[in-house]
This record gives C-alpha cells, sequence and structure tokens, in this order.
C-alpha cells in the first residue's frame, strides 16, 4: 500500500500561485510541489531545489532532509498547528453500507456448466473430423 508524502510547506510558484511542498522518501530526497496552476512539479534540477528551499515557508514540525545538490543556507520555518488525522471508523457489519458503497449484485457466472455446451459442440466437431 502506498503513502503519500506529508505536506511540509507551502512555496510561491514560478506563476504566483501558492504551492504545497512535499518531499520524497526515495534516493535524493528532492523537493516536489503541487499548486493549482502549475499542477505537480517533481522537478529535481539543482537550482529549482534551491530556489524551494531558501523561499520555501516550512512546517516547523516537519522533518526536512536537505536535497541532495542543495547547500543548507537557512530555511525559513513557520508556526502552524499540524492537521488532525483522518481516522478511519471501524467497520460494523450490523450497518447498513452508505449510499455512496452500495454496488449492484452481481449474478453467479454459473461457473463451468456454462461452458459445456461449447464443449460438446468441440468435440463432435472433432470426433466429425477424425471420422472423415
Amino acid at each position: 500500500m502506498k503513502t503519500t508524502n506529508p505536506k511540509i510547506g507551502v512555496w510561491k510558484c514560478e506563476r504566483g500561485g501558492e504551492a504545497e511542498v512535499f518531499q520524497t522518501v526515495k534516493r535524493g530526497r528532492h523537493f516536489y510541489t503541487k499548486c493549482d496552476c502549475c499542477g505537480l512539479n517533481q522537478g529535481t534540477g539543482a537550482g529549482r531545489q534551491q530556489q524551494i528551499f531558501d523561499q520555501a515557508q516550512f512546517f516547523d514540525r516537519a522533518a526536512i532532509v536537505i536535497p541532495s545538490g542543495v547547500t543548507a543556507s537557512g530555511a525559513k520555518v513557520i508556526e502552524q498547528k499540524p492537521e488532525p488525522e483522518k481516522i478511519a471508523q471501524d467497520f460494523d457489519p450490523s450497518q447498513p453500507a452508505p449510499e455512496d458503497e452500495k454496488s449492484e449484485a452481481v449474478a453467479p457466472s454459473g461457473g463451468i456448466k456454462r461452458f459445456i455446451p461449447g464443449l460438446a459442440f468441440l468435440a463432435a466437431a472433432g470426433v466429425g473430423l477424425w471420422m472423415s
């Protein structure tokens, strides 16, 4: 199961929008951004990474690792209360399924019984070819 990387800060993107900053957990520990005007940008160039590191406002509780190719100059840290994590409710089989999760029942396919007529036809055709 894939987990999403937590949001570690905000940054003003090249087009002037406010981008969310995330950090990968893979080799290089690069930053990537997501905003409404630019979409998802996973550029790993040293210039872009340095620009994000220098200009982004990072949250105080984020465990930021300096990406490869970036020199530590002094990242800005802003105070922000962490967002409470959404906790999934326990499954209760006695409760009916919510409207958005209901699916239509699918009739059983019949298993091997639906193949019997086709197999009989192939057997008859094979016997017919063998006898001719």
